[in-house]
């Protein structure tokens, strides 16, 4: 404590990670720790699925979007997001003491973006991936080349090989 003209003034405690920790509960702490779970299921699951599944040829990246392996990701993380949701959104005005009440918060809102990023991915696995597909084709690489190509496609592709070559001269 420091007195300055007969104030006393007290100090702020410390409150880092250690404090943090120590004032959760274990439905905070499992709420927290759930929404930040199906959360890192989509960022971090998918990229490495898709990594070990092949970036080349780019028909990999569109079969591992179609694959059972990012279905299932996807599920998890909707059902562990939902879940996460709806405990943290249901129990944090009960918690003891702030951090709690912020780590159920935390939890559910992970969970939400999980919910929501989930869903439009699973979206877009439904029916947008022959788009998506089209526009790795576009370059002249893809089966709509192999087919020949739209003119369109082959004129762009004309016109980027030509750019390529005067530029490397």
């Amino acid at each position: 404590m420091a007195v300055r003209e007969g104030v006393v003034e007290e100090e702020m405690p410390e409150r880092g990670i250690r404090y943090f920790v120590a004032e959760q509960t274990a439905l905070s702490a499992a709420t927290g720790l759930l929404g930040a779970l199906s959360l890192s299921l989509l960022v971090i699951g998918i990229p490495v699925v898709t990594i070990l599944n092949g970036l080349l040829p780019y028909e990999n990246i569109v079969a591992t979007i179609e694959s059972t392996e990012i279905l299932v990701l996807l599920l998890a993380a909707i059902a562990l997001g939902m879940v996460a949701t709806i405990v943290g959104s249901t129990t944090f005005r009960r918690m003891a003491t702030k951090p709690s009440r912020e780590a159920a918060v935390a939890g559910a809102v992970f969970g939400i973006q999980a919910v929501i990023l989930g869903g439009l991915l699973l979206w877009f696995r439904a029916g947008a991936v022959e788009v998506f597909e089209r526009a790795l084709a576009f370059c002249g690489k893809g089966r709509d080349a192999e087919l020949g190509g739209s003119a369109f496609q082959i004129e762009a592709f004309g016109k980027a090989q030509a750019e390529h070559d005067a530029f490397a001269q």
